[in-house]
């Protein structure tokens, strides 16, 4: 989705709209289709399967299950808090449907346990690490020759 499409106030709600929808029914596939618990999300790496027969089996996988929900809260950060670069102005609708989108996958996150808790509690570091180098790429032609601090 172009930052320009998402001013087109009926435009982004449909969108959104169908975003919202869409997670629904990833949500019902998820509540129906129990995964396979894996006991150490950072065990094993997480598989991306190339092809479309084996989206079952991909779906069946917690790690993956849960990387697809960051995702989403990740997509919805950068609606809630976009870069001075790209301005995105939300109507009061888009906001509802925005909130209903993290709901959501925050719900989600909340159900998987000690281990999808944790994630939530350490999004907001990530996200605010994001914000903080999206910041410094932006500026730093502004800042001549500073060195970037480690977040």
């Amino acid at each position: 989705m172009e930052p320009s499409e998402i001013t087109h106030g009926g435009e982004t709600l449909t969108r959104l709209k169908k975003m919202e929808h869409v997670l629904k029914e990833v949500q019902q596939y998820f509540d129906h289709n129990p995964a396979k618990e894996t006991h150490d999300v950072y065990s094993q790496p997480i598989k991306f399967l190339t092809n479309y027969n084996l989206l079952t089996l991909q779906l069946g996988d917690t790690t993956f299950r849960k990387t697809i929900m960051l995702q989403v809260l990740i997509f919805v950060h950068s609606l809630k808090h976009p870069l001075a670069k790209t301005p995105i102005t939300l109507s009061e609708a888009d906001k509802k449907v925005v909130a209903e989108i993290e709901t959501i996958s925050t719900k989600f996150l909340n159900s998987c346990g000690e281990e999808g808790i944790r994630l939530l509690e350490v999004m907001p570091k990530i996200l605010e690490g994001e914000e903080r180098w999206a910041y410094d790429k932006e500026h730093w032609k502004e800042r001549k020759n500073v060195v970037l601090k480690q977040a």
